[in-house]
């Protein structure tokens, strides 16, 4: 946990120097991404049962720290969470985290550019004793009607589909009155 908060640290110096606003945006997903691990090591070290993350807990926690790195005063975006109940080990944790922070991120970059405001709604849901269901969807403009996961050549989205698989998850993202991300997989709990 010290040493990615280290990285994080050394990433927002880093960022400080640069002029270039493409760089300074990749800096910062990256360090988002740094921070979401973080995180679930973090809530591990405070919880009863060391070797679990509640997940309610711990997402409450991560969207603060997006809330404030994509905050636009212009824009009235609200986040709800639902995962109560849940709780995985740091195996299971550290991919559903970054899966989140990246649809996350996507949404508060992508979705509401031509709206004064929006929703974001991350919904955990345990379907049987071992599979679950996490989905991240927003009401904004919605994906390109041309639209193919195979064909579109973006970080968050391979990471979001690698680390699906990583889950051993079922992946769909629909688009309908805004963008749905949704991964089925079985969980360590």
């Amino acid at each position: 946990k010290n040493n990615l908060q280290i990285i994080s640290g050394l990433l927002d110096l880093q960022n400080i120097n640069i002029d270039n606003k493409e760089v300074k945006v990749l800096l910062k997903e990256g360090q988002n991404r740094i921070q979401s691990v973080a995180l679930v090591h973090k809530m591990m070290y405070q919880s009863e049962a060391v070797s679990k993350v509640n997940m309610q807990s711990y997402l409450e926690e991560l969207l603060l720290v997006l809330e404030s790195s994509y905050r636009d005063n212009l824009k009235d975006i609200s986040i709800s969470i639902s995962a109560k109940n849940i709780d995985f080990n740091v195996t299971t944790a550290v991919p559903v985290s970054l899966i989140v922070n990246e649809a996350v991120c996507n949404a508060y970059k992508h979705a509401f550019i031509n709206q004064k405001s929006g929703t974001i709604d991350i919904v955990l849901i345990r379907l049987t004793n071992d599979s679950y269901e996490l989905t991240v969807k927003d009401n904004g403009t919605g994906l390109d009607k041309d639209f193919d996961l195979m064909k579109i050549n973006s970080i968050g989205f391979d990471l979001i589909n690698g680390l699906s698989r990583q889950l051993k998850g079922q992946l769909s993202i629909l688009n309908s009155k805004g963008t749905s991300v949704k991964v089925t997989f079985k969980g360590n709990n």
